[in-house]
């Protein structure tokens, strides 16, 4: 995010010759401390900005100071470009500002050639959910909502959020949690009535977990016979190396968390899959599908 608010900083200040750290912070939604930092960044970096203060005062480029393309190759121009097209989904209107204006300033069309969409197909648009989590962390505000967890429990959340997190096809939310009084990681698709408090917060991020750190103390070893069919769920949703291709089947040796999870998952096959062990998942199985069953006699 730094990088897509320096090349704006800096085309801000080839537009209008001069501004000021007020505005900037205002235009970015950054504190004025911040913009300094990123000036003393774009001084390094060799770009002759400088500050005077008083009424007339701002901040400014020297006259004879252009921004020369031949400073990125050509190679560099188009991965910064393409960049810049991956950061979309992170703040969609800013990149494509930014996009149109490195491509004008480099005379070059920009090919859209790579689109990152993290929504699934047939999926309602989470946008509005993700940017106010986006506004609540850099704003440092504590956020409540209704959480449903992987055991089936409905619970309302107060939290700190710390960071947004893209891990295994979903995004989670970092957070702490004041109830747990413990960092916690929450699945966004799990989130309901999300409300921004007026509540702010100082706490600092201590790790992210992986998602499903939890569950890798119960984590058992499952041996699955799935039919070829279901290839384009088999090596979408499992390692390589635990597949194993047979004459008329795959054959599955992997490690998978004994929770309820995990049933939904293997049940989701339907008949095309075989729990070959251990044997209480195997019974598992058996028992949901029979009260499955139940639900249409």
């Amino acid at each position: 995010m730094q990088t897509l608010r320096l090349f704006e900083i800096l085309y801000i200040l080839l537009q209008n010759k001069k501004t000021t750290a007020k505005y900037l912070a205002q235009h970015f939604e950054v504190s004025v401390r911040t913009i300094y930092r990123d000036l003393d960044v774009l001084t390094l970096a060799g770009i002759p900005i400088y500050t005077n203060k008083g009424k007339n005062g701002g901040i400014f480029l020297n006259e004879d100071y252009i921004l020369n393309r031949s400073f990125f190759s050509d190679d560099e121009q188009a991965k910064l470009l393409a960049a810049l097209r991956s950061q979309q989904i992170v703040d969609p209107e800013a990149s494509d500002t930014l996009l149109s204006k490195l491509s004008a300033i480099f005379q070059k069309p920009e090919i859209p050639w790579i689109q990152v969409d993290f929504r699934n197909w047939q999926e309602e648009d989470h946008d509005d959910l993700f940017l106010s989590l986006k506004s609540a962390i850099l704003q440092h505000q504590v956020v409540t909502f209704l959480y449903h967890d992987a055991k089936g429990n409905s619970k309302q959340r107060t939290v700190e959020p710390l960071q947004l997190l893209f891990k295994g096809q979903a995004w989670y939310l970092v957070a702490y949690c004041r109830e747990r009084k413990a960092q916690r990681t929450f699945k966004i698709k799990r989130m309901q009535h999300l409300e921004i408090l007026p509540q702010h917060f100082t706490r600092d991020l201590i790790e992210v977990n992986h998602p499903y750190q939890q569950y890798q103390q119960t984590c058992i070893d499952v041996v699955l016979r799935i039919d070829l069919s279901m290839g384009y769920r088999v090596f979408e949703e499992f390692p390589r190396d635990s597949i194993e291709v047979k004459e008329d089947h795959y054959l599955i040796k992997c490690r998978m968390p004994d929770c309820e999870m995990t049933y939904g998952i293997l049940i989701s096959y339907g008949e095309a899959l075989t729990v070959q062990s251990p044997a209480h998942i195997k019974e598992g199985v058996i028992l949901r599908i029979q009260k499955i069953l139940n639900n249409y006699l």
